[in-house]
């Protein structure tokens, strides 16, 4: 007896220490690069190519067109089941993931033009509006009539107004805008129009010729957001009239752009201007080389823009794209985010490899998730699998199942028929998810769940933690090994073959620990039954096989209509 007790008491300490990890939501600035659409209004694909290096995460709601050796080195996302390459020998430090949920932008950031000051007008389209950064400062905005050239940086005269620098600021353009210079401090500029680059645009202290810094000596952070597309004006500064070899490599004054920015083009994309197709009135020289763009920070736009053409022999930037990996961690003011990804709709398979995820009625035929994601269901229609679930925690990075502030209820749902299957592995739910299972084969392993469970197919549960009642309907194998039920469990259903070793059914005052509904020959063996509302207690005609078992302190009884079997302790 004492041999008993001094068992069940670890396993119920051991097995109820649940430790939730609660990761924060990523904005969309998170990304080195992402994108709604890789291809043009006409359908043509914008490649990824040889000189093409993306250092941070990479993600598109699109098919990724990859052409020779680009190189990545972040983790890269599509939401489609393959890439479309053309003699692709790209090379990816971290294995792809396809069929991963969207990454959606939106249409526009309404909060932002209520965190703006200032706010700026553009007098109903007649004026254009350039923001001069001015470093320590602060930064000019300066007004001129749309349709007049746009002046070379430097040239704007004196019809500015000067603004000082604050720690953190939202600047919003209502209309188009030019941005170029010098930053201190954390500021978004935001415009509901095009927004053009007219010059450099830098943090202080970053090097001009290519725009690196030390990330960790750096404090300064800017977001360029635009409702409409991010433009590398073409002037004399950014490289007009084939600049790059027109003037020596060294003289960036005459060539080239670098960026230090967070870019979000929210319904268009970022490319540049006059991009000598045929139908343009400007046609530039031949070639149109204006040099390279050194972007370190990051790209986010809803259609891929070009950012290079072979009209004339070349025309515009080959790439230079760093990653401020500071975006991980942080964003421009505005640009944070404490809402988790929102995944809605129906898919055929759906890969859920990062996280947090907030899914509401969604409907797949397989489901994957990776170790270490946070999912947050929304109601009783959250999730529903319609053939194979897949969750593959591990010990150090198990998946979690939470539901909105843990007060809202959330389901999960597997219906599937034959070869259907439902796996969890390293899985953590806490108490309002529902999991409602009914598929082929059930795998629960090394599990803590603490809401109610349904599940019916061939069952396999191996250490687990089940903190409410478990309903197990079984018309084959049933095999309940080395699991804790602090809440019960009942058997129904035509049980074949039916081996329960090894359990704890410990501590339920509402329900029976172990109840038998249904069976056709099913063994118990070495379980701990004890503190219960009832013992064992079986409404079916038949005759379970108990051996060995330990069952004591249950208030209605210890045996209700069974008898203990062989080798059985009862106090």
């Amino acid at each position: 007896m004492m041999k008993r007790i001094s068992i069940l008491i670890p396993l119920i300490c051991v097995l109820t220490i649940v430790l939730w990890r609660f990761t924060s939501a990523r904005p969309i600035t998170y990304y080195h690069y992402l994108s709604n659409f890789e291809t043009t209004e006409n359908d043509e694909i914008i490649w990824f190519w040889t000189y093409d290096t993306i250092w941070g995460p990479l993600h598109s709601n699109d098919y990724i067109g990859l052409k020779y050796s680009p190189h990545f080195f972040g983790q890269v996302s599509t939401c489609k089941d393959r890439f479309i390459s053309f003699q692709n020998n790209g090379h990816f430090e971290i294995e792809p993931v396809f069929n991963a949920p969207p990454v959606l932008l939106p249409e526009s950031y309404p909060h932002l033009i209520r965190m703006a000051f200032p706010v700026i007008e553009d007098d109903d389209g007649r004026l254009m509006t350039r923001i001069v950064l001015r470093g320590e400062s602060g930064f000019d905005v300066y007004q001129y009539p749309m349709g007049e050239p746009s002046p070379e940086p430097g040239d704007e005269g004196r019809r500015t107004r000067h603004y000082r620098q604050v720690d953190e600021r939202v600047i919003y353009v209502d209309g188009k805008s030019e941005v170029c210079g010098v930053l201190v401090g954390r500021m978004t500029i935001y415009s509901s129009g095009d927004m053009y680059l007219v010059d450099n645009i830098i943090y202080d202290g970053a090097r001009a010729a290519n725009g690196w810094f030390d990330e960790d000596e750096m404090e300064h952070m800017l977001g360029l957001v635009s409702d409409r597309n991010i433009i590398i004006r073409n002037n004399y500064h950014n490289g007009r009239d084939n600049g790059f070899w027109a003037h020596q490599e060294a003289a960036i004054q005459w060539h080239s752009i670098t960026i230090n920015a967070a870019l979000v083009a929210l319904d268009q994309s970022f490319t540049f201007e006059h991009q000598n197709d045929d139908w343009e009135a400007y046609q530039g020289p031949m070639p149109d080389d204006r040099g390279i763009i050194h972007l370190k920070g990051s790209i986010a736009q809803y259609r891929k823009g070009y950012l290079h053409r072979s009209n004339h022999l070349g025309t515009g930037y080959s790439r230079d794209f760093q990653y401020d990996t500071r975006l991980m961690e942080s964003a421009p003011p505005g640009l944070e985010s404490d809402e988790p990804q929102g995944v809605s709709g129906n898919y055929d398979i759906l890969n859920l490899f990062d996280g947090p995820y907030l899914l509401s009625a969604v409907t797949v035929r397989k489901l994957i998730v990776r170790a270490g994601v946070e999912v947050i269901l929304r109601g009783n229609d959250a999730l529903h699998v319609s053939d194979t679930l897949e969750v593959n925690g591990t010990v150090e990075q198990p998946v979690i199942f939470s539901t909105e502030e843990d007060i809202y209820p959330g389901t999960i749902r597997v219906s599937g028929g034959l070869f259907s299957r439902a796996y969890f592995r390293h899985t953590n739910a806490t108490s309002m998810v529902t999991l409602r299972f009914r598929a082929d084969s059930i795998d629960f392993d090394h599990c803590r769940i603490s809401g109610e469970v349904f599940v019916g197919g061939d069952v396999r549960f191996v250490s687990n933690l089940f903190s409410s009642p478990v309903e197990l309907t079984s018309y084959d194998q049933a095999l309940v090994d080395r699991n804790v039920f602090e809440d019960g469990l009942r058997i129904k259903g035509s049980v074949e073959d039916g081996e329960v070793y090894n359990n704890t059914f410990a501590g339920s005052q509402h329900n029976t620990g172990l109840e038998l509904s249904h069976f056709r020959s099913i063994e118990f063996v070495n379980n701990i039954i004890a503190f219960n509302r009832k013992g064992i207690e079986q409404h079916y005609r038949g005759e379970p096989i108990l051996r060995y078992n330990c069952v004591y302190g249950n208030r209605g009884g210890d045996y209700i209509d069974c008898e203990p079997g062989e080798g059985s302790i009862s106090a």
